[in-house]
């Protein structure tokens, strides 16, 4: 899921620093908050990118983190830190930091937010059907209905798109649900 995950969140940012940039908006940031997963001491904050440099590598920042801090440069600074409040507020302050994405942040919810994405893997919709450490899911299905969106992601893979859908508009209501798929942009050797 965190593969197909990590590409919304740097579309997203492309899109609302256009969207800044096409109103005439002050240049202020975007910044991603994310807890970077697998990174070296995962308890303290590491500015990944300032959004003009990188500042951390993938030991430092972890492997997603710094996709996005590498993908981004020019859009959006990327922080890790567990404590996305603390990020946040050292974002605004330090980075002059107008608007956020959380990646994997739809449980955060100690963070105000305006809009929530949610990506749900067609290939296996409700991770094994149990919560974690049984299963992937973080909270049950019902948490669903905080959701303003829901994008089904490797819709292209799935056994039964339809039911899959279905499954999810009853627990969304009225709430868009958007398809997507993985495509190969390129293959690449690996030296080393």
């Amino acid at each position: 899921m965190a593969l197909a995950r990590t590409p919304l969140v740097e579309w997203v940012c492309r899109a609302l620093a256009n969207s800044v940039a096409e109103g005439g908006g002050s240049g202020k940031r975007v910044c991603v908050l994310t807890r970077g997963y697998g990174r070296e001491n995962p308890k303290t904050q590491v500015v990944v990118s300032d959004g003009r440099q990188l500042l951390a590598d993938e030991r430092a920042a972890g492997d997603e983190p710094a996709l996005l801090a590498k993908n981004l440069l020019g859009i959006a600074a990327v922080i890790a830190n567990p404590n996305r409040v603390a990020a946040g507020e050292w974002a605004i302050e330090n980075l002059d930091t107008e608007v956020f994405v959380l990646d994997d942040g739809f449980q955060h919810l100690r963070l105000a937010r305006d809009l929530d994405i949610v990506t749900i893997d067609a290939t296996n919709p409700w991770g094994g059907g149990s919560l974690l450490p049984y299963g992937r899911l973080r909270e049950s299905r019902t948490g669903l209905s905080r959701a303003d969106c829901v994008v089904i992601t490797r819709a292209d893979q799935a056994k039964d798109l339809d039911s899959t859908r279905a499954a999810i508009s009853k627990l969304v209501g009225p709430a868009p649900i958007l398809t997507s798929r993985m495509v190969t942009s390129r293959v690449g050797r690996l030296d080393g």
